[in-house]
Order: C-alpha cells, then sequence, then structure tokens
C-alpha cells in the first residue's frame, strides 16, 4: 500500500484582544490581554467579532456584517478595497456583501517597512499618508512660468507685477484689485497663517483648519484653477531641499484617509501636512529630542524612526518601530499570501497567523 503525498498547509492562527473602550488601539506593552487560538486548512475563513469575544466562521457573513479577518481557502489575507460611503472605518470588497474593517501590517514584525508615495502608516491614533517623496534638490517649480494673469495685474500682498519665476494666482473668488497674489508671497502667508509652534529647522508643520482667503473667506481648494492653469496647493508648499512630505489625520475618522480628488478641499480631508527635511536618520515621536515632534499622548516619547538605507544603489525610505506602546502600523493595500509568520492587526486586536506543512 502506498503512501498519500499529499501536502496541505495549516494556519494557526494566536489572537490578542486589548480589553479597553478604545475602537482602534492594542496596547503592545499590556499582560492582561484576551487570547484566542483558531486553526483553519484548506477553507475560505472570516473572523468576526461577537461582543466580547472572537468568533470563527466558514460560511459567508452576512450582508453589512464587519469582518476582521478574511483568509481565503489559498492561505490569502483579502485587504479589501476603501469604502467611499458612510462614517465606517470598515472597508468593502464589491465582491463580497460584508464590510472588512481595515488590516494593518505591524512593523515590529518585519523588522522595517519600505514606504513610497501614497503609503498610509499608524503611529497609534495619529495616520500619516506619504504625499510626497523627494531624495533630491529642487529646481525651480514646473508651475513658475505658466501664469496667464496679465501683465499689467499686481500683487495684492506686494503690489509687484507678474515674473517669471513668480507667477500671480487666483486661488480664491477674489476679483478686481485683489485677485492675484505671487506664488512666492502665497508661500510666506501660507506659512505664517498654518506653521505651528511644532515647527522646527528639521521640520515645518502646517495646519489646515484655518486655511482660508482673509478676504473672501473662501476655503482653498487642494487642486485649484487660476486662469486656466491648474495648480495643486500642496506643492505650493514642497522646499527645494530632500523631503518627506507626511498628510496627518489625528482624529478619529478612518475614512478622512482617502485620495486627494479635484475639488476636494482640505478642511475634509487631512488636519495639516508635515515637510521633513530628510537625513540619515529621522525619529517620531512626542519628545521634544525627535527630528519630528508629534503632540499626540498615544504616540510614544520615541515612537518610531524613518531611515534612508540604499536598494539596488537607489535610495529608499525605510520605516522602523522602536518598541512603542501602540505600535507602529501599515495599512494593508494589497492581499497578502501568508507564507511562514504574519502580523495584522485590525482595530484593538492583534493576529499572529503562522502557515505549516502537513503530510497525510
Amino acid at each position: 500500500m502506498g503512501q498519500c503525498q499529499m501536502r496541505n498547509e495549516r494556519i494557526l492562527i494566536r489572537c490578542y484582544t486589548w480589553n479597553n473602550e478604545s475602537s482602534d488601539l492594542f496596547d503592545y506593552e499590556s499582560i492582561t490581554n484576551e487570547k484566542q487560538q483558531f486553526t483553519i486548512q484548506n477553507q475560505d475563513s472570516y473572523i468576526i467579532s461577537n461582543k466580547e469575544t472572537l468568533q470563527l466562521i466558514n460560511e459567508i457573513p452576512k450582508e453589512n456584517s464587519e469582518v476582521l479577518l478574511y483568509i481565503t481557502a489559498k492561505n490569502t489575507v483579502v485587504a479589501g478595497t476603501q469604502q467611499q460611503q458612510g462614517n465606517s472605518t470598515a472597508l468593502t470588497n464589491t465582491k463580497f456583501p460584508f464590510k472588512l474593517k481595515k488590516n494593518w501590517l505591524t512593523v515590529r514584525s518585519v523588522n522595517k517597512y519600505p514606504l513610497n508615495v501614497n503609503d498610509i502608516f499608524r503611529l497609534g491614533k495619529m495616520t500619516f499618508r506619504i504625499s510626497s517623496l523627494s531624495f533630491t534638490t529642487q529646481n525651480e517649480h514646473e508651475f513658475s512660468n505658466r501664469s496667464k494673469a496679465d501683465s499689467n495685474e499686481q500683487c495684492r500682498i506686494c503690489l509687484g507685477n507678474a515674473q517669471t519665476s513668480n507667477p500671480l494666482l487666483n486661488p480664491c473668488k477674489c476679483s478686481g484689485s485683489l485677485k492675484y497674489i505671487h506664488l512666492e508671497c502665497m508661500k510666506r502667508w501660507l506659512k505664517e497663517l498654518t506653521s505651528s509652534s511644532r515647527s522646527s529647522e528639521k521640520s515645518e508643520t502646517y495646519l489646515w483648519k484655518l486655511l482660508k482667503c482673509e478676504i473672501c473667506q473662501e476655503p482653498y481648494k487642494v487642486i485649484f484653477q487660476s486662469d486656466g492653469v491648474t495648480y495643486h496647493m500642496l506643492d505650493l508648499l514642497k522646499p527645494r531641499f530632500p523631503f518627506v512630505m507626511l498628510e496627518f489625520y489625528s482624529k478619529k475618522k478612518e475614512t478622512q484617509v482617502k485620495q486627494i480628488n479635484l475639488g476636494d478641499r482640505f478642511t475634509s480631508k487631512s488636519d495639516g501636512v508635515i515637510v521633513i527635511s530628510l537625513g540619515e536618520r529621522m525619529s517620531l515621536g512626542r519628545a521634544k529630542e525627535n527630528w519630528v515632534k508629534l503632540c499626540e499622548a498615544s504616540v510614544s516619547r520615541f515612537h518610531a524612526t524613518l531611515q534612508i538605507e540604499k536598494v539596488q544603489q537607489q535610495d529608499s525610505l525605510f520605516l522602523f518601530d522602536n518598541n512603542s506602546k501602540f505600535g507602529t502600523l501599515v495599512q494593508i493595500k494589497e492581499d497578502l499570501q501568508i507564507y511562514q509568520e504574519l502580523e495584522i492587526q485590525v482595530a484593538k486586536s492583534l493576529f499572529k497567523l503562522q502557515a505549516s506543512n502537513i503530510t497525510c
């Protein structure tokens, strides 16, 4: 009689849940986290929250139910796509009737994580999006000679005329003699209006809550048109030195972290932006000694580090966790295959997934 040589993978899931009213934080230092354990093999599996405990089911969840973790029969963690309506923090995939909560990869489990533009990561309750990244010194802004304003028009700040390297812009509803403002005058005004005390020689923090025209009171748009030319407000804040630009979201409404669309206003999106001068190692945390100081109680004193490393002779930006209390997380945007070990946080639960081969 021959022996069966079929190889199957079994997934062991260790679950840890923090007993706290917070719906989106997990305390990595707590010794009282509730523990559960599940094992799955060759079948679609779903973990849902059932009041005080987690529950593993194999049938498709009911419509509109929230699923913490969805693992396919092929041992793939499904990331889902961002929900576009409502205030739920859940994700939804159009192929399924249920809602899938946001899945976050823990940086401590992978040692370091390579960051790219549009990546979203969390430090405690603060959420960041990489909106721009440059490892080289910048030349003049690409739109510096695109102004179509009449040569007789004047800047309402300095009363100067349009210049090739300093065009006149019309970012609001003002008209007449108050219609235009120089690009450089607007940049200086934005800094004076929104730069907070958290800025330093190594980083500048801009808050959007006051970002509106002081004359017509029109809130500025992320992308606006001036005399038929399109401008992006974030481009106005880009320095000429190497930098990384982080939009930050301190509110609990994770649905605010979306791709910027035409016409969307700053006030409906991020709370602001941090422009960081690139160095070899840049620490982020609550302590004043950090490269970037973050004023948020859920952020550890020395929470995380951004570090530049060479990858195939090209500069890359990596994110490290410094054994923080509430973790450093990166939002999972694509489905992940479980090969050996994987650590994912969903709301206040931490899932440690481990694959092992079994032979029948």
